[in-house]
């Protein structure tokens, strides 16, 4: 779980930096202030509002919540809530 909550958050950053669309380049400071935000997201309650439109379905988009709190991650989506154990590390 704890790789699929980092590579979702990676998703998300990115997709709102607009980094997504350039080349990364590992010593690239701004992959280095991505990743630290990142990783510092793992250690600290978070709470994200995730929207997600598809041209596959025209003005429906997706909408979903994340919460993570200590050791435990709850998401939110199409209005149920569930919980998961979450491991920052």
């Amino acid at each position: 779980m704890r790789a699929i909550g980092r590579r979702l958050s990676v998703l998300v950053l990115g997709a709102a930096l607009g980094v997504l669309g350039r080349e990364a380049i590992a010593d690239d400071a701004a992959c280095q202030a991505v990743l630290d935000a990142v990783i510092k997201q793992a250690t600290i309650p978070v709470h994200q509002k995730i929207l997600i439109e598809s041209a596959a379905a025209p003005g429906k988009p997706l909408q979903s919540e994340m919460i993570h709190m200590g050791d435990t991650l709850y998401i939110q989506v199409g209005g149920q809530w569930i919980s998961r154990p979450y491991d920052g590390q």
